[in-house]
């Protein structure tokens, strides 16, 4: 198996002209009556996430957070993957019985200036499934716009969204949802898989999909993860 490893402070320009939003019935009329100059503002609506129990904060950093990594509670290995966060990271584990986005939402409300927010997922071709709740996709993204607020409020500006070891991004359905999180966000953002060699278990991460210009890396170092394998499907 190829691996294929994204090198620290990878740039990527996808070239995209964004031209999926021209078409007539397509993601860029499931946006309409959003106000995507209201992404960044701090007065975003936190109602739904402040009545929730919320995620469950599993790794705190000791130095100051620079970058914060969300796993879903599907993916395995979180013992392995808090062992090889890189320095200056938070991580929470979003629990199965509360909606996904309003559990971002809520882990997210007080952090701001972030480098990256990194989603670690098992999904499939253009739709982010994480927790309990309706799914996220291109056709009712718009139900999510005030999480994906809160989301985007918590980044620099500049600031990257990752989605890592998700399906999310295969295919023209991926690429699609990539784009259209990308457009109602403002936020550069790219979904990563991982690969490990057959022989090594060696591993590292490709990129499957972006849009816009990628800077951060994956918080996950393979370096210090024992059989990368274990996180390949």
């Amino acid at each position: 198996v190829e691996v294929e490893e994204v090198a620290p402070g990878l740039a990527s320009d996808s070239g995209i002209q964004n031209s999926v939003f021209e078409t007539s019935n397509g993601p860029l009329d499931l946006l309409e009556g959003i106000a995507l100059e209201e992404i960044y503002s701090a007065e975003s609506d936190t109602s739904a996430a402040n009545q929730i129990q919320g995620p469950d904060k599993i790794h705190e950093s000791e130095e100051p957070v620079e970058q914060v990594l969300l796993v879903d509670s599907q993916v395995s290995n979180r013992t392995e993957i808090v062992s090889a966060v890189l320095p200056g990271t938070d991580v929470f584990r979003l629990n199965a019985t509360e909606d996904g986005m309003v559990q971002i939402a809520t882990a997210l409300k007080d952090y701001s200036d972030l480098a990256s927010v990194q989603i670690f997922s098992d999904d499939m071709p253009g739709l982010l499934e994480i927790g309990r709740g309706p799914p996220n996709n291109h056709e009712n993204i718009g139900l999510f716009a005030s999480e994906w607020a809160v989301l985007a409020s918590s980044l620099t500006k500049g600031g990257d969204l990752l989605l890592l070891d998700a399906g999310v991004g295969a295919g023209a359905d991926g690429q699609a949802f990539v784009e259209v999180i990308s457009r109602l966000t403002g936020l550069d953002v790219a979904v990563l898989s991982t690969k490990a060699d057959e022989t090594s278990g060696a591993g590292g991460w490709s990129l499957d999909a972006w849009d816009g210009l990628i800077e951060a890396s994956p918080v996950v170092d393979f370096e210090v993860v024992a059989d990368a394998s274990s996180f390949v499907p």
